[in-house]
């Protein structure tokens, strides 16, 4: 066509030798008509197959999309695309177009200059995954980072540092980050950024600490250095945050735990080496209070079940209100548990508390400025000693750490108020042990004398030539010494402390033998009650050890009611067995104490007034009897005690020791025989001679084991009478010593107090206590001498 021709010619003319790709094309049917040299070698298909072909060759646009780009670039006259080319070889470029109509020979044509800008597409690329790479590891990052300008406001911050400052990105951004500091660190903080701006350092790094937006404090390692942008005037500086607060929590977690582990071994050991638990217990409170930052904290004492406690030490609390701390426990508190059952009670907040108990007690400890508490029970053995517990002035929630070094603080207190206790109640068993030395030793001394008294007494009064006047006053004489008697027995009571095997005791007479003593100890306004008791009730028991049982359950029951009442004591029997009860109408025993009455040292008195060893005693006794001790007791409900014991077939022998009452009578006549005496006494030696001669016996005395081992072969007695007290060679020994000379030699030993002889000596001789008459002297000697 001409038109063509034309625009050949004007391409030749004009665009042959131009280095831009210029390409013709008809807008109507969308193919190229002309192109340059550039364009061309560009595409790489030869002059006369690159015109005529149509842009779907070329453009990788579909046809649609084509067909709108070519009317958009004749509609607007000229126009800026960015396309990608298909060339002969099949590689694929980007370019960029510059397109315009323009009117060639009456047709319309739209010229398109080409530039290749593959290269520069594949660099900006390449940019702007950089950028999103960078960006995204900014975000993505698990570190705090921040970008600061040279004046220090933050110009960038990813989400990591808005979650370690409670800030949001928005909030943070044109913010000094020195502000962010704690207003302590900030002096550093400026100090750091300034050696960095002026490049006296290269880069920095410390710890410190963040106030978040809550208010809340955050630990942080920051490094920071500059960042130099090309074009920027001032170098950025670059921040990179570490959240370290976990970590912080977790080392300064390990300082306590060991600093309260040291603490808490130097307790232990000053518990072991103070005696005085007031001042284990004011160290104690002085540790926590250092350690666990509490203003206030109290060592309560429990002296006795459903007493008060009293406040053993404080800390924090002024004389008046340390006295608000003590209180009767109170079953229905929650509190309650931790004296109970030895458990920790922790509450939060005493205001919100839903135990009445507990905010009932709480009004009074945040009237003093109480809120928060930690209370331990102080328990060692099952026994109870008080409460440790530790005050807060606010709100506060300890932790499980907390609660267990103030558990652990409290074992150690109990393991010393246990120490304490046993100590003490060693002392007064120690005491009541001399005590009982010492009546033993008292009552073997009074027998020696009541045994002269009375032994010559009953001499004098066996005269035929005594005038009514003398014989009136040594019947005095003997009823004084027989009261005598009635108290050496009771000392020797208590010096003994348990029964004698074999023994019986009928117990109509053995209540109206301690009936005196046993109203004696009562207070003014308690009575004893004593039912009339069936004279045929035998049990195997020994007279004085179960006299001491009642008079121990007495003593109990007269304190258990302070306000006065009845102590009432029957016998009855139930099948095989005896029930002796002694029942009062007092406070009675709580449950928690009931199961422990029985234990050795453990009492309910308070410090100085009992043992712990009453029912302990009881228990022995009745025991060693093949019996049984039951308690029935309640709070308010008064306490009954029954004894059940074995029931004996037969009355129990006469006690004859001492027994002056039959005095008069002979004895069983004793054929005459050899008698070897030896007493240190020279009374009693002189009183026991003369009843034996007087038996018709040849009887020679004399005062130690040494003379009557040396007299053996030459007097040869049918009968060695000794004492078991002798100086030198005691009387069992020297017992021993005369068999091995004298086989089958009779024997009677005399003793003023049957706890010093051996339980071995007493199966193999017959045994006279003193103080004795002439008749049980005599009888003694002929059944001796009747078994030899």
């Amino acid at each position: 066509m001409e038109w063509e021709v034309v625009a050949r010619e004007l391409v030749g003319t004009l665009l042959a030798r131009h280095p831009s790709i210029v390409l013709l094309i008809d807008p109507e049917t969308e193919r190229v008509v002309e192109a340059n040299a550039a364009a061309i070698d560009f595409y790489g298909w030869p002059a006369e197959e690159l015109r005529g072909r149509g842009l779907s060759d070329i453009n990788t646009l579909s046809p649609e999309q084509i067909h709108a780009e070519v009317d958009r670039a004749r509609r607007e006259q000229r126009g800026h695309f960015h396309f990608r080319h298909r060339r002969a070889s099949g590689e694929v470029r980007d370019v960029e177009v510059t397109s315009g109509p323009f009117s060639l020979g009456g047709r319309t044509l739209l010229y398109s200059i080409v530039a290749d800008v593959t290269e520069r597409s594949r660099e900006l690329q390449q940019l702007r995954e950089s950028e999103e790479l960078s960006r995204s590891i900014i975000d993505h990052a698990p570190v705090g980072i921040a970008i600061a300008d040279a004046d220090g406001r933050m110009v960038d911050a990813n989400d990591a540092l808005a979650k370690i400052t409670g800030y949001r990105r928005e909030e943070l951004l044109g913010r000094d980050y020195v502000t962010l500091s704690h207003p302590d660190d900030r002096p550093d903080t400026r100090e750091q950024r300034r050696a960095l701006v002026t490049g006296e350092i290269g880069v920095y790094g410390m710890r410190k600490r963040y106030v978040r937006a809550d208010g809340s404090v955050a630990h942080v390692e920051v490094a920071s250095s500059l960042l130099h942008v090309v074009g920027s005037r001032a170098p950025y500086q670059l921040g990179i945050i570490n959240d370290v607060t976990d970590r912080v929590r977790a080392e300064r977690d390990v300082e306590a735990r060991t600093a309260r582990q040291e603490a808490l071994s130097e307790l232990s050991k000053r518990a072991v080496l103070e005696a005085d638990t007031g001042v284990v217990a004011g160290e104690a409170l002085a540790m926590l209070g250092a350690l666990l930052g509490v203003e206030r904290a109290a060592v309560l004492r429990l002296e006795a079940p459903d007493a008060p406690l009293t406040v053993l030490a404080s800390r924090g609390w002024h004389a008046g209100d340390a006295a608000r701390l003590g209180r009767v426990v109170d079953a229905a508190c929650l509190t309650n548990r931790a004296l109970v059952d030895g458990e920790a009670v922790v509450l939060d907040d005493l205001v919100a508390t839903d135990c009445p108990g507990c905010r009932h007690r709480g009004t009074a400890l945040v009237d003093a400025g109480v809120r928060s508490l930690v209370s331990v029970g102080l328990v060692a053995r099952e026994e109870r000693f008080g409460l440790l517990e530790v005050h807060a002035a606010e709100p506060r929630v300890f932790t499980a750490e907390e609660v267990a070094f103030c558990e652990a603080v409290g074992s150690v207190l109990a393991g010393a108020l246990a120490r304490e206790h046993a100590e003490a109640q060693l002392r007064e068993a120690q005491k009541l042990e001399a005590v009982g030395r010492l009546a033993g030793g008292v009552a073997h001394d009074v027998n020696n004398v009541l045994t002269v008294m009375l032994g010559h007494t009953e001499l004098l009064e066996r005269r035929d030539d005594l005038d009514d006047d003398l014989r009136t006053g040594l019947a005095r004489i003997r009823d004084a010494g027989q009261r005598g008697v009635a108290l050496s027995r009771k000392a020797l009571s208590f010096a003994r402390g348990g029964a004698a095997a074999g023994q019986r005791v009928a117990l109509g007479d053995l209540l109206d033998e301690f009936a005196p003593l046993l109203e004696s100890v009562l207070a003014p306004a308690v009575t004893l009650d004593r039912a009339g008791v069936d004279a045929s009730l035998v049990v195997p028991v020994e007279r004085n050890a179960l006299g001491q049982v009642l008079l121990n359950l007495t003593v109990n029951a007269r304190d258990a009611m302070p306000g006065g009442g009845t102590v009432r004591i029957a016998a009855s029997v139930d099948g095989g067995e005896v029930v002796l009860t002694v029942a009062d109408d007092g406070v009675g025993i709580a449950e928690a104490v009931r199961s422990r009455v029985r234990e050795p040292f453990f009492t309910t008195k308070s410090h100085g007034t009992g043992t712990g060893l009453g029912l302990s005693i009881v228990d022995d006794v009745v025991a060693a009897a093949g019996g049984r001790v039951e308690i029935d007791s309640a709070p308010g409900a008064g306490t009954t005690v029954r004894l059940r014991l074995p029931r004996s077939a037969s009355a129990p022998p006469q006690e004859n020791a001492g027994d002056l009452d039959d005095a008069g009578g002979t004895g069983a006549p004793t054929p005459a025989a050899r008698v070897l005496v030896v007493e240190d006494d020279e009374a009693i030696g002189t009183f026991v001679g003369r009843a034996l001669r007087g038996a018709g016996h040849d009887v020679e005395v004399l005062a130690n084991a040494e003379e009557a081992l040396g007299r053996l072969e030459a007097t040869r007695p049918d009968l060695l009478l000794t004492d078991v007290s002798l100086p030198g060679l005691p009387g069992p020994e020297l017992v021993a010593r005369a068999r091995r000379c004298l086989p089958g030699l009779a024997v009677v030993l005399m003793t003023g107090n049957e706890a010093d002889l051996p339980v071995e000596a007493r199966a193999q001789v017959r045994v006279l206590a003193k103080p004795f008459g002439v008749d049980e002297l005599r009888t003694r000697v002929g059944e001796a001498l009747d078994r030899a």
